[in-house]
Order: structure tokens, then C-alpha cells, then sequence
């Protein structure tokens, strides 16, 4: 089962989603009050977790994660990011339940409104604070009372 329906994928999304979404991210800088850049790395942190999520449906998200690496790696590309990535997080009292999680590059800055806080994977957020979330996420997910 392919993740993409053609014969290169990454180089596919690498070269058309900049094209794609230029246009979206012009509009949006005087909108939003975002830079760019901070917009390009929310469009590379989306396209990481939708590629992650694709990935876990069909049981390949070592490829999944390849291919949005294809595209967050290419300096020349919009959608480069040195933060946006992938990590795992294993239960310690249950080591059979692990999952794989996005780490986010850009903040959608939810923070800043009234009543949000800081998302679980915010590039803001420390690793210790994020894992620990997300562990949490796991326990509640598997039925697993809170240690």
C-alpha cells in the first residue's frame, strides 16, 4: 500500500505544496500577524502529522516519517525545519504500548488566547513537560490508571 499514489512522493509534496500554498501564506502574514517563516513551519508541522497519522493507518510510519523528512530537511525548500520532527514515547511500566509523536517546529500561539494553554507537542513546551503529557495520553488511551 503506497502512502502517496506515485512513483516519488517525497520529491512530489517537496516541490508542490510550497507552489500550493504561497499564496495562502501571503495573505496570511498581514492577517495573522505571523511571519512567513512561522507559517511555513506550521504547513511543514501539519504535513508531518498528516503524513504521521496516514503512516499509522497503514502501518508504515517509518516511511511516513521519511517522507515528510524529504521535505522538512531541504534548506531550499519553504517548508525547511530544524525542529519539526518525530520521537517516540514508550510507557516505562508497559514497554509493549509505544507510539509515535510529531514534534512541532512552529506555534500556532493557541497560548495567547483567552483560556488556551501551550499544545501538548508546542515547539515552546520543554521535552520533559511534553513527554510527560503525552504519557499521560497513553494511559488514558489503553485504559491505564494514572501512576
Amino acid at each position: 500500500m503506497n502512502l502517496v499514489p506515485c512513483s516519488a512522493p517525497a520529491a512530489m509534496l517537496g516541490a508542490a505544496l510550497p507552489e500550493l500554498f504561497a499564496p495562502l501564506v501571503r495573505s496570511l502574514v498581514d492577517r495573522s500577524g505571523l511571519s512567513k517563516g512561522a507559517l511555513w513551519r506550521l504547513i511543514g508541522d501539519a504535513l508531518a502529522g498528516a503524513l504521521l497519522m496516514q503512516g499509522k493507518h497503514a502501518g508504515r510510519e517509518e516511511k511516513a516519517m521519511e517522507m515528510a523528512y524529504a521535505a522538512l530537511r531541504d534548506r531550499q525548500n519553504p517548508l525547511h525545519s530544524r525542529q519539526t520532527g518525530f520521537f517516540r514515547i514508550e510507557l516505562p511500566e508497559r514497554p509493549d504500548i509505544a507510539e509515535w509523536f510529531r514534534a512541532r517546529g512552529g506555534c500556532c500561539r493557541y497560548y495567547t488566547t483567552e483560556g488556551g494553554a501551550y499544545c501538548s507537542t508546542c515547539v515552546l513546551r520543554d521535552p520533559e513537560s511534553r513527554e510527560a503529557l503525552l504519557r499521560a495520553h497513553l494511559r488514558r488511551k489503553h485504559g491505564l490508571e494514572e501512576a
